[in-house]
């Protein structure tokens, strides 16, 4: 990429007015929203206070061993692969 093709796609992004309108009716499409952003942050916070911590919308990923959660294990298998391809052509 040199910096006559950068500059030439900055300009047809500022020029072109498909850009323009594209940009605005994703931007509508992106507001147009049932609830305010507030009012969706109430609801679920007394969403889950109601259901006293809702224990059901909670991921299993916390019932995960430390190791498995922060995959070590998956690295040190990982690692050990390495290894084992290294010290294979390393022997040869």
């Amino acid at each position: 990429m040199t910096e006559e093709i950068f500059f030439q796609g900055i300009q047809e992004v500022l020029n072109d007015p498909s850009y323009r309108m594209n940009m605005q009716r994703l931007s509508r499409l992106h507001r147009d929203a049932p609830m305010k952003p507030i009012d969706s942050a109430l609801f679920w916070i007394e969403f889950v206070m109601r259901h006293k911590g809702a224990a059901h919308l909670r991921t299993e990923s916390y019932r995960l061993p430390w190791y498995s959660y922060h995959s070590v294990d998956v690295m040190l298998f990982l690692a050990g692969i390495t290894l084992l391809i290294f010290m294979t052509f390393a022997a040869l």
